[in-house]
């Protein structure tokens, strides 16, 4: 019996182990499953489509990713403005936006599936919410927080010195550079690096569009545009060589001509548009300067000499 006893004690303390053993095991692949199915519920959704805001800040805009066919809305952020573009393959039937608590503002919109337009953003930190509603009725709504900053605004004073413009600009910040250019032509620049600047510009006969543009160290930029006027004006010898012509033009008004002619002085009070003269010359040497300003105030210098046999 002691032999019974001791071949079955190891067979059942075997059989307990097994039990030991496996029961870990199981209960350890348990938890793995759980983990991974939590896991997969989490990334399934994660992956669903929907309206969340996404920011993108290489580019300063936003987008509204948008499910079953929702109005789509992207908002380009700038210093001083908002650049939204609506787009919906529905077409778009209304749209409107307000800031904080203040009364709606629609966009007006004509049958359009997209379209673009920009808001002003308010000083300080604002609450935007804007609504696109497309033809069948699908409603997309953005809320969201935006802060406004005081728009940079250096002064700007243009004055004349001969044939040149003289630009001078005062900020309350440093200015990194002034740049002008006219028309559509290359831009020019100049550094600053002073809360104070000035630059020189060419003045150009007739009529121009001047844009002056003034950048600060912290890369804020303001722009002043202006249609420049500046009197044409030339000197010509007549055929017979006996006498000076001039003749000056302005799309504005002329108000004033000075002439110097061999030293005299002559200045005639002019109200038109043209204005033409002849003047004689003395045998020999013969210099002629002539200044035409117009009602603006802007003045085109020319002169020539000629010698009279």
């Amino acid at each position: 019996m002691n032999q019974i006893l001791s071949v079955n004690m190891p067979n059942r303390n075997k059989q307990n182990g097994k039990k030991v053993g496996i029961k870990p095991i199981i209960i350890f692949f348990c938890i793995i499953l759980v983990i991974f199915g939590i896991a997969m519920i989490a990334i399934g959704f994660l992956s669903k489509p929907n309206n969340i805001t996404v920011d993108n800040r290489n580019n300063n805009t936003v987008s509204d990713n948008t499910e079953d066919n929702k109005p789509r809305i992207d908002i380009t952020e700038s210093v001083d403005k908002l650049n939204v573009r609506i787009s919906s393959e529905n077409g778009i039937e209304k749209v409107v936006y307000k800031w904080n608590n203040e009364d709606e503002t629609p966009i007006n919109i004509y049958d359009e599936n997209t379209y673009t337009f920009d808001i002003d953003k308010k000083i300080g930190v604002n609450i935007l919410t804007l609504t696109a509603t497309d033809k069948k009725g699908a409603v997309q709504e953005i809320k969201r927080e935006y802060e406004g900053k005081e728009k940079y605004s250096p002064t700007f004073n243009l004055s004349q010195k001969s044939n040149t413009l003289i630009v001078k600009c005062t900020s309350d910040k440093v200015i990194d550079y002034i740049s002008y250019f006219y028309d559509q032509e290359e831009e020019k620049r100049q550094s600053i690096n002073n809360q104070t600047g000035e630059i020189e510009v060419d003045i150009r006969e007739g009529e121009h569009n001047l844009t002056i543009k003034v950048v600060n160290l912290e890369g804020e930029t303001s722009t002043e545009e202006k249609k420049i006027y500046i009197p044409t004006a030339d000197i010509k010898v007549t055929q017979d060589r006996q006498r000076f012509i001039v003749n000056a033009e302005d799309s504005r008004k002329i108000t004033k001509i000075r002439i110097n002619l061999n030293g005299e002085q002559i200045e005639r009070n002019v109200d038109n548009n043209k204005y033409t003269e002849e003047f004689n010359l003395k045998d020999g040497y013969n210099a002629i300067m002539i200044m035409v300003t117009n009602s603006d105030g802007l003045s085109i210098i020319k002169g020539v000499s000629w010698n009279k046999e």
